[in-house]
């Protein structure tokens, strides 16, 4: 249940209630209204997956994303909200600076200096200002919160798009979920809907394992955020979530159950070898999740191998220091790669290529570290405590690192890449939790409007 109402200073206990600012909460859920979301975004949809020609899919993909100046409205809130809090900041004793911060401050310098070397400084310089403005919201916002409040944060946010969604596709008619081909979307394509369901229900799963009361709405919320996933048909996504959930259960578990967990996926792996005539053809109906669009393509990867070896032979050409931040994919380069492989295409499909063709190979690397610096951070932290919030933090980076193998939404100036950036500015700024069970006090020493989340 949420409520508004006034906190008082101090923060809550482990089981109790998690306390969420108003006002970061409704600068967060605004901004990014204005920066990805389309209340016409069903009907654009169901007009693209009937576009006739490959221009007409491209014109119309172009038209799902929120014009240029509604994203500079987005970032320049955020920037300047998150600019605020840092200016108002006193150091303190919780205030902490290691290697995963200087990976950070690393790679957003890096970012920077890339104007210098792009092929299209102007490009590159609208893109590195909404990174850095995204990027001061997030530092803003994460030194603003505690754990469980970012957690509530995640929760709040998406829950309430989730909703959004529902309702415009509800009075636009297209709600269809038992349609042949039907792909839930929303205010957004079903792939970033994918994404907000995946945020929800790693919110959601973690919220009810750490309160007392009304855990069942949790596992409800939890249950919906999955099924809706599911409906988007996003298949990087759905299979993202799960083997995130599988990957973070297994890390936390003690050596034997481990040992076993290895020795149950080998003997199913050699069974599959054994058997792929007959079990193939069943997992790959799975594996399309009803999408006609990909009942051909699943051994190519929906095209993205051909996609991966033509933007390869560009990133050899720029190898340490790439084309520029987000200077890649101008509209030369984008034709030409739509035009050899036949299909609409606005990045490579991969986090870790775009890196490298935007940054070159030393920030694709840096990239990686900080990924991995940050899942050990936040797996030994929720060893260390218990907190649910920490078990948040690493499937959220976990979730970064397995659907950037296939997908960029983790490095494209998004939802998921914001809340990343404040797992990671939290994780690398503030010292580590002392106590086992400590309860997370705020920094407030004022009453400040909030949601209250009771369960």
């Amino acid at each position: 249940m949420i409520t508004a109402v006034k906190s008082q200073a101090g923060g809550a206990p482990d089981g109790a209630r998690v306390r969420v600012p108003l006002g970061v909460f409704l600068i967060v859920a605004l901004a990014f209204i204005a920066i990805e979301h389309d209340y016409e975004g069903p009907i654009k949809f169901e007009k693209l997956v009937s576009a006739r020609s490959l221009d007409e899919f491209v014109n119309l993909e172009q038209q799902l994303f929120q014009p240029r100046a509604w994203r500079q409205v987005g970032g320049l809130a955020l920037g300047a909200y998150g600019l605020f809090h840092l200016l108002r900041r006193r150091r303190d004793a919780d205030s902490a600076f290691g290697f995963l911060g200087g990976l950070l401050i690393f790679f957003v310098g890096w970012s920077v200096l890339s104007i210098s070397w792009a092929d299209d400084p102007a490009l590159t310089f609208r893109r590195v200002a909404l990174f850095l403005l995204l990027a001061l919201g997030a530092a803003g916002v994460a030194d603003r919160l505690m754990p469980r409040q970012l957690l509530g944060v995640a929760a709040l946010w998406s829950g309430a798009y989730l909703a959004m969604a529902v309702g415009v596709e509800i009075m636009h008619g297209t709600f269809n979920p038992f349609a042949q081909g039907y792909r839930f979307a929303g205010t957004i394509h079903p792939n970033a809907q994918a994404v907000n369901c995946a945020i929800l229900f790693f919110a959601s799963i973690h919220l009810m394992r750490g309160v007392e009361r009304a855990r069942f709405l949790w596992f409800l919320l939890a249950v919906a955020a999955f099924g809706f996933l599911y409906l988007t048909r996003s298949r990087t996504a759905f299979v993202g979530v799960v083997a995130v959930v599988l990957v973070q259960w297994g890390i936390i578990q003690a050596r034997s159950t481990k040992v076993a967990l290895a020795s149950a996926v080998a003997v199913a792996a050699v069974s599959f070898g054994l058997l792929s005539d007959v079990l193939w053809p069943v997992a790959q109906r799975g594996i399309t999740m009803g999408r006609e669009d990909a009942s051909q393509t699943t051994g190519t990867l929906t095209g993205r191998r051909q996609l991966w070896d033509q933007c390869l032979d560009f990133a050899a050409d720029r190898p340490v220091l790439g084309y520029g931040y987000g200077g890649f994919w101008n509209p030369e380069r984008s034709k030409e790669i739509i035009d050899k492989q036949g299909w609409p295409i606005s990045h490579a499909h991969n986090a870790y290529l775009d890196i490298t063709l935007d940054l070159g190979a030393v920030a694709a690397l840096a990239f990686i570290l900080i990924i991995i610096v940050g899942c050990t951070l936040a797996i030994g932290y929720l060893r260390e405590t218990g907190a649910p919030a920490y078990g948040f933090f690493a499937m959220t980076l976990l979730f970064c690192a397995l659907n950037g193998l296939l997908e960029s939404v983790a490095v494209q100036r998004s939802q998921l890449t914001f809340l990343a950036m404040m797992v990671l500015v939290h994780l690398a700024f503030h010292k580590a939790p002392q106590e086992t069970g400590a309860p997370e006090v705020a920094g407030e020493t004022r009453p400040k409007p909030v949601l209250q989340t009771t369960a």
